[in-house]
């Protein structure tokens, strides 16, 4: 599986805005996608889909030119932006793992005609390919991210919270706020004003859903078995200024 490949890219991956246009072999292009099969999402109910595109298949605003684009579809449920974050982040790791460069775009969608192939909406894509600058990060130092203390409430769970605190999200925002109870990890997102929020909100979504992978790979590195969960959590448990998204039970040496 994967999954053993995630959790050392988490220290050094960063985002690949320069590649070089030459496309990767067909080979590597077929396993990428089988790998697409074998990610595990937050929300199993939720019907997805990935396609990999060429940049003649994708328009938009798109300042980033890739030869290959990897696009997210997803049925329009509840959580399925968490989700997309949750099952994208996943692959993001695995280029990285295998020195392939990635950026996560924003703006760039299918062209109209790749769009009907698809029967559910499109979500967000990452840009993909031979990268023409390192693809990786020399050391941890090279992270803008806030302090730990800045985006998290408890002690025994500091170290999984490390790989959290280095997830890259839009416009490096770092939306997420996590209070530990017990063994129970409760994650919130920010609140944005009514501006904002149309700009930021749906990339914030998938930003949960890119801490909440990297929440779960370092748990399963560290030989926890993690359940996630929606809990009902009282107006006084919230911290203020934040929104409440999900929970993760972590379950030691995987009981």
């Amino acid at each position: 599986m994967i999954k053993e490949k995630l959790y050392p890219a988490i220290f050094k991956r960063k985002s690949v805005r320069r590649f070089q246009q030459e496309k990767l072999d067909e080979e590597t292009l077929r396993e990428l996608m089988e790998n697409t099969t074998k990610l595990t999402s937050l929300d199993s109910n939720i019907k997805t889909e990935f396609k990999l595109m060429d940049s003649g298949s994708v328009k938009g605003l798109l300042s980033i030119k890739a030869p290959h684009y990897l696009l997210f579809f997803s049925e329009d449920k509840e959580g399925h932006l968490i989700n997309a974050g949750f099952l994208m982040q996943q692959m993001d790791l695995l280029l990285s793992s295998l020195g392939i460069g990635a950026c996560w775009l924003g703006l760039a969608k299918p062209t109209d005609k790749k769009l009907k192939s698809s029967g559910m909406p499109f979500v967000i894509s990452l840009a993909l390919g031979k990268p023409s600058e390192p693809a990786h990060r020399e050391s941890r130092s090279e992270f803008k991210r806030k302090k730990l203390s800045e985006i998290f409430q408890g002690e025994k769970y500091a170290s999984l919270m490390e790989a959290v605190r280095l997830a890259p999200s839009g416009t490096n925002s770092q939306p997420w706020y996590f209070v530990e109870k017990d063994n129970v990890i409760h994650a919130f997102c920010s609140k944005k004003g009514k501006i904002k929020a149309l700009l930021y909100e749906r990339m914030n979504q998938i930003d949960m859903g890119i801490a909440l992978c990297h929440l779960w790979v370092a748990a399963i590195h560290d030989g926890m078995q993690i359940d996630f969960f929606r809990a009902s959590l009282t107006e006084e448990e919230i911290p203020k200024n934040y929104t409440y998204t999900y929970s993760a039970k972590i379950l030691e040496g995987g009981e």
